[in-house]
């Protein structure tokens, strides 16, 4: 999403919350909405658990969860940059 922001000429805000940058991105276009949802369940993984002493199990189901709405976010975000 920063990616977005940047080829939007978006002064990138230094953050991992990515609920944050879902409402940033949504300035340009409000589907990044549809987001909302992958971005709360990714977002502990961005900003609470980033660090070794906040860390926590993840279940194998949460791996794969995680890693599906990465490859999601990816995805849509190629959708709408023309390279």
């Amino acid at each position: 999403m920063k990616g977005y922001l940047a080829y939007k000429n978006n002064k990138v805000k230094k953050t991992h919350d990515l609920l944050e940058l879902i409402k940033l991105c949504e300035t340009y276009d409000s589907s990044f909405g549809e987001l909302i949802d992958v971005g709360v369940f990714l977002n502990p993984f961005a900003t609470q658990i980033r660090y070794p002493k906040n860390f926590y199990d993840i279940t194998d189901v949460e791996t794969k969860k995680a890693l599906e709405f990465s490859k999601l976010i990816i995805d849509f975000v190629n959708e709408r940059i023309d390279i």
